[in-house]
């Protein structure tokens, strides 16, 4: 059974044997009126909880961010900027419908961890009920084994 990670539940994912969720913030606790800069996951959080199949893994990068600086797998693809003037994607929220529900448990995953903040407020405003975001982006989480970068030598 996946673990639904709403607030109601947040000890038990915290709990959760398998998943390592400690909050890069002490003595953090997680309630309906949250900070949205809070409900950021660790790397390695994130990485256990899509592992897991408890949480859905959006990639929110640009196609061209996914090929310079690599990608994670298991991931959607759904880009929140697009074109060369990097506006926000009018069809953002369409494609998201196509990858998960509203209720479903969102990661979004993007470069720094910036973009994810402004995609997690968007969602939220649009009825998704469960947004996070990776801690740091892309740049924190290229030691897990989920991350594949073609250009990357070793």
């Amino acid at each position: 059974m996946p673990v639904t990670l709403n607030y109601a539940t947040a000890q038990q994912v915290k709990n959760h044997p398998k998943v390592n969720v400690d909050s890069p913030y002490p003595d953090h606790q997680s309630t309906p009126n949250t900070p949205i800069f809070e409900r950021d996951l660790t790397p390695e959080a994130s990485w256990q909880l899509v592992k897991l199949g408890a949480a859905v893994l959006v990639d929110i990068r640009t196609p061209e961010e996914r090929k310079t600086f690599g990608y994670v797998e298991p991931s959607s693809r759904v880009p929140w900027l697009t074109g060369s003037n990097k506006i926000r994607n009018p069809c953002f929220f369409i494609e998201l419908s196509k990858v998960v529900d509203k209720q479903q448990p969102i990661i979004l995953l993007c470069q720094t961890g910036k973009r994810s903040t402004d995609a997690r407020l968007a969602a939220l405003k649009a009825g998704y009920t469960q947004v996070y975001g990776v801690l740091g982006g892309v740049e924190a989480a290229r030691h897990l084994p989920w991350f594949t970068d073609d250009n990357r030598h070793p």
